[in-house]
């Protein structure tokens, strides 16, 4: 069985200090959450997958960060909130990667949205 809500430590780090979430959204899942209690808070990842919207809530606890691989692609159009990443300073574009877009971000709860403009656009992203 595949994980949908892949919530794990990055590599060389101690107690969940740097963490990496990368969402799965395979299939005719449209849903998954990982929820993990580490030393500095908790962890959360929620996502829900539409026809032609991703939307991804975490919350990060303080004196961590996240790299967050995002289901999109150069064209896709990312939000945090009501604005682009691309407007925000507290969020790093890390490149692209294999269909994913990784965002690093410090502590704080941050909601990611995606347009697809194409169902058929999630076959192409896996």
């Amino acid at each position: 069985m595949r994980e949908t809500a892949v919530l794990r430590q990055s590599d060389n780090s101690v107690a969940f200090k740097n963490i990496v979430i990368r969402p799965e959204p395979v299939g005719n899942i449209t849903s998954s959450k990982a929820t993990y209690q580490s030393a500095y808070g908790l962890i959360a990842s929620v996502w829900k997958k539409e026809t032609q919207l991703f939307k991804l809530k975490v919350t990060i606890p303080a004196n961590t960060s996240v790299t967050i691989y995002l289901p999109a692609d150069a064209s896709s159009v990312i939000k945090e909130g009501n604005a682009s990443i691309r407007n925000r300073n507290d969020i790093k574009l890390a490149g692209y990667e294999k269909g994913k877009t990784p965002v690093k971000v410090g502590s704080g709860r941050y909601t990611f949205m995606l347009n697809i403009p194409h169902s058929e656009a999630w076959i192409n992203l896996y």
